[in-house]
């Protein structure tokens, strides 16, 4: 009886195993576009703290200037969704992480790094409005309230 049970379990494993591989096989690649914007996501939440203290750097700022520059030229999952207004928004968005950057480099009171840091974060929220607004949530809890 025990073997019976031990079996069964085995093969319970083996087929979830098998079809969470299936599974796996079907999800699309992840695009250049996609990859990039969970960069930044996640660059962004990282820095939130850092700017709230007024702990900022600018090897900070200019590695996600880097990071992110390929964004207006990133393959998008569906290039048809792309619109015309998309570069724009991208360079906007460089631009505003700029912004951020003359802050730290002034040193800026904490305060108006916090307003430059939101204000990447409302660029991001209008992207998002124009082409896919899916994400605007998760990037407005980013946002350091006053």
């Amino acid at each position: 009886m025990r073997y019976l049970i031990m079996a069964g379990l085995l093969m319970v494993s083996l087929l979830a195993c098998q079809s969470n591989e299936s599974a796996n096989a079907r999800l699309a690649p992840v695009s250049e576009l996609a990859a990039t914007m969970r960069v930044m996501t996640t660059d962004m939440e990282g820095l939130k703290t850092a700017v709230a203290k007024g702990e900022l750097t600018l090897s900070q700022v200019d590695a996600m200037i880097v990071a992110h520059a390929s964004l207006a030229t990133d393959q998008a999952t569906t290039p048809s969704d792309i619109k015309i207004t998309f570069p724009t928004f991208a360079d906007g968005y460089i631009k505003q992480l700029q912004f951020l950057r003359d802050q730290v480099i002034n040193q800026a009171y904490v305060k108006q790094q916090i307003d430059a840091f939101n204000a990447v974060l409302v660029t991001c929220v209008g992207c998002h409005q124009d082409h896919c607004p899916g994400p605007i949530e998760r990037i407005e809890k980013i946002a350091i309230q006053p």
